[in-house]
C-alpha cells in the first residue's frame, strides 16, 4: 500500500510542478523511546479558477501511508476549506477536512482533521515574520508545542519540543526537527 501511495505522490508532484498551484512538503525527524522516526508529508493545491481547485494530502512513515484528494473552495483571498476523501495503509476509506484563514498581520489559523482507522488532527496558530515564524500547534501523536522556524528562500527549518498528553507512561516530551519546502 505504501508503494501505491508513493507512486500516487510522484504523479501528483509531477502535476503540481507544471501547474498554477501551491505545494508544501514537511519532513520530520522525531526522537522518542531511544529511536528516531522519520515522516514525510505533502499538501498541495491545484487551482482550477479563482474560487475552486483540487487539494491533496499525503502522509508516509515506515509503518503507515495515506493519500487523500478532493475539492477546495476559496471563500475569499485569505480563506480556504477542503474536503479530502482517500485511502490509508489498511486499504480503508479515509476522509479529511482542512481549512485556513490568513489575517492581514501575517497571522494564520488552520485546522486539519481526518477520520479513518486512526483519527488525526493538526491545529495551528501561526505568526510569520520576515525570516522567522512560530506556531502554537496541537497535533495527533505529537502533542502540543511551539515550533520555531527560520525561512531561507523556499526552505523552512523548524524545531519544536512537543508535550505529548496522549502517551501514558511513555516519553511525554518529543523533540522534533523539520525541514520544509514551500512553493
Amino acid at each position: 500500500m505504501k508503494k501505491f501511495i508513493l507512486s500516487i505522490l510522484l504523479m501528483v508532484l509531477g502535476i503540481q510542478l507544471n501547474a498554477q498551484n501551491y505545494s508544501y512538503f514537511e519532513n520530520d525527524l522525531r526522537f522518542y523511546k531511544n529511536k528516531t522516526r522519520v515522516t514525510f508529508t505533502h499538501y498541495g493545491e491545484f487551482e482550477i479558477n479563482e474560487k475552486f481547485g483540487i487539494a491533496d494530502y499525503v502522509f508516509v512513515t515506515s509503518d503507515w501511508g495515506e493519500f487523500t484528494i478532493g475539492p477546495y473552495w476559496k471563500f475569499n483571498k485569505r480563506g480556504l476549506v477542503a474536503v479530502l476523501p482517500g485511502i490509508e495503509t489498511l486499504s480503508k476509506f479515509r476522509i479529511g477536512f482542512y481549512g485556513y484563514y490568513k489575517f492581514e498581520n501575517n497571522f494564520t489559523v488552520s485546522a486539519f482533521y481526518e477520520k479513518g482507522v486512526i483519527d488525526y488532527f493538526d491545529y495551528q496558530l501561526r505568526k510569520d515574520h520576515e525570516k522567522w515564524f512560530y506556531i502554537l500547534r496541537a497535533r495527533q501523536d505529537y502533542g502540543i508545542g511551539i515550533p520555531v522556524g527560520y525561512k531561507f528562500q523556499n526552505f523552512h527549518f523548524m524545531y519544536a519540543t512537543y508535550y505529548n498528553f496522549e502517551k501514558i507512561g511513555e516519553h511525554k516530551f518529543l523533540p522534533t526537527f523539520s525541514l520544509n519546502l514551500e512553493f
